[in-house]
């Protein structure tokens, strides 16, 4: 037999909601600052917050789908799967955290084994087509020593030599 409800009036309505907002807002804090701490990276943080949302979300969608109705029980529910979501990526960043080492080596380490962006131009794509319609050769290697920068020994100009200094 189910228990006799009560209605509430409205403005315990809202103090409720008013209460229950500043709630969520306290514990999302305060799970940015301790992973913040932790991983020394407010970002870590935020992902953290993300991820939980998502998992309470789609049990939430879930339930909507459903429409099972949403009463103590299920209330416990979610939050006994938001504890385990936040726990969980704990975990897994306390393990990246292992692997990767600090931000910092991990930026040096891209930073060094990473080409360095080469900037591309119109004239740059002309030359690749103009390679690609002479074809292998002695145009090829021309073509290709253009877009390197170097000037190919057909159209070598040879430097101009300057004159000793005359001596006084």
């Amino acid at each position: 037999m189910p228990a006799p409800t009560v209605p509430l009036a409205a403005y315990e309505v809202v103090r409720l909601a008013d209460g229950t907002i500043l709630a969520i807002g306290f514990a999302i804090a305060a799970i940015i600052t301790y992973v913040a701490f932790r991983f020394a990276n407010p970002l870590w943080g935020a992902a953290g917050i993300v991820a939980l949302c998502h998992d309470v979300f789609v049990a939430l969608g879930l339930l909507s789908i459903t429409q099972i109705e949403v009463d103590l029980v299920v209330m416990g529910a979610i939050l006994t799967i938001a504890g385990y979501s936040i726990n969980d990526t704990i975990v897994i960043f306390d393990r990246m955290r292992e692997r990767l080492g600090s931000i910092q080596e991990v930026a040096n380490a891209l930073a060094d084994n990473l080409p360095a962006p080469k900037a591309s131009s119109g004239r740059s794509r002309r030359r690749r087509r103009k390679r690609k319609k002479k074809g292998a050769g002695q145009g090829q290697a021309q073509a290709k020593a253009q877009d390197n920068g170097a000037k190919p020994e057909a159209q070598a100009k040879p430097e101009p030599e300057t004159a000793p200094a005359a001596e006084a």
